[in-house]
């Protein structure tokens, strides 16, 4: 994998105004509606989902970016257990300035979906529980949100074009994954150069550090991540994980013959629990790996 194919995630980071207390507060506030209550852990098909999507689509939209979707998303239909649910995906493209590269393209994922709700009885009194997915994955998006304007701020740099994907049904086997490359809204699977994923970003410390789940040689990512790492503005820098990748919507785009970067900070032990709550991300380790990202 040459250099050049990833330059234009390797930008300096331009906060046009924004302080980093806003920034980080920024990110706050995607990880507090995201995994509010009242979105009722955005279980796919479930209207919590679906006011997911419509708040990464505005916020796109806010960021500039022009509009692949509908603020309703790109719909599709999974069959589970008799029913049928309805998911979409949301997506926008920042376009490369380069005419003879423009058609090659990035895409930076994040799934917008959770687990829902869930009952529990407590000395015989039934109560739900609700799966809010504060990391899993509300802090993916948040990171995918202010990626997208921080590139956007930098689009004078970029050769390429990336597109960036919230996408439904993740936790219903990569669904809106497999949607988008079997030629959901973007049928243009083949020029697609690189996918980075972002699922659970919001810990970063003790026994969950900032790692690079990858599907591509160890020698090509050290040569592409060599730029980032010298930067005296980053403040974190993953290293790569030396295990197997675990499941997520990178998957899909692997078996599309799509080379793959996952960044991410591993399951804690709140992981798909009613536990995963925004209180216990650590905002300013989010903000870092934020800013690693979109350099």
């Amino acid at each position: 994998m040459k250099k050049q194919l990833i330059i234009l995630l390797l930008l300096a980071v331009c906060t046009a105004g924004t302080s980093a207390q806003d920034f980080t507060e920024n990110l706050r506030k995607h990880v507090g509606y995201l995994s509010s209550t009242a979105l009722q852990g955005r279980k796919a098909g479930s209207e919590g989902e679906r006011k997911a999507a419509e708040y990464l689509y505005d916020k796109l939209e806010q960021a500039g970016l022009e509009m692949l979707t509908g603020r309703e998303g790109d719909s599709f239909l999974i069959i589970q257990d008799n029913d049928t649910i309805r998911s979409c995906n949301v997506a926008a493209i920042l376009e490369g300035y380069d005419k003879d590269l423009r058609e090659e393209y990035i895409v930076v994922g994040a799934h917008i979906d959770h687990l829902g709700t869930y009952e529990v009885s407590v000395d015989g009194v039934r109560h739900t529980e609700v799966c809010r997915g504060a990391d899993a994955n509300a802090s993916g998006v948040a990171a995918l949100i202010e990626a997208a304007g921080i590139l956007n701020r930098n689009a004078m740099f970029m050769r390429r074009s990336v597109i960036f994907v919230g996408f439904g049904a993740g936790e219903e086997q990569f669904a809106g994954a497999r949607y988008f490359t079997s030629g959901g809204e973007f049928s243009d699977i083949a020029n697609v150069r690189m996918m980075i994923n972002l699922d659970m970003l919001g810990r970063g410390t003790g026994q969950n550090p900032f790692e690079i789940y990858s599907q591509i040689a160890p020698g090509d990512i050290a040569s592409m991540t060599a730029y980032v790492t010298d930067n005296e503005s980053v403040t974190v820098r993953p290293s790569l994980h030396s295990g197997e990748t675990f499941p997520s919507d990178h998957l899909a785009f692997g078996m599309a013959g799509v080379p793959t970067l996952t960044f991410s900070t591993g399951r804690s032990k709140e992981f798909r629990t009613s536990r995963d709550v925004p209180d216990l991300i650590q905002y300013n380790r989010l903000a870092a790996e934020t800013h690693y990202i979109a350099m």
